[in-house]
């Protein structure tokens, strides 16, 4: 198996729509919805999280948040409706870590 880079990695480990990694090395984690179903920011935050540790992933949670937008067909995920979370990978847990690529669909 060939070593992947460090976003391939957590974005097979993780369910989210897109992932982005930002200069200061941390990332943002984005599910788009349409209905929450009751789901909260802080849900799918935990769910990031839990996943992440599952994973073998030593992660801080620096924040979350909930993006409302009106429906408009065919937007990108940023301008739609979304859940964020904003974490960072402690670099131990990171260094020559090879994760098995898993399915990441599934609901919040």
């Amino acid at each position: 198996m060939a070593k992947q880079s460090l976003k391939d990695q957590i974005l097979n480990s993780i369910s989210t729509d897109q992932l982005s990694r930002k200069k200061d090395g941390t990332f943002v984690a984005y599910r788009t919805y349409f209905y929450t179903g009751g789901v909260t920011s802080s849900a799918y935050a935990g769910k990031i999280m839990q996943q992440l540790a599952s994973a073998g992933f030593t992660a801080e949670l620096i924040g979350h948040g909930d993006h409302f937008a009106a429906f408009k067909g065919g937007a990108s995920v940023k301008q739609s409706s979304h859940w964020w979370v904003n974490f960072r990978i402690n670099a131990a847990s990171a260094e020559n870590k090879q994760v098995p690529v898993a399915a990441t669909v599934g609901q919040v």
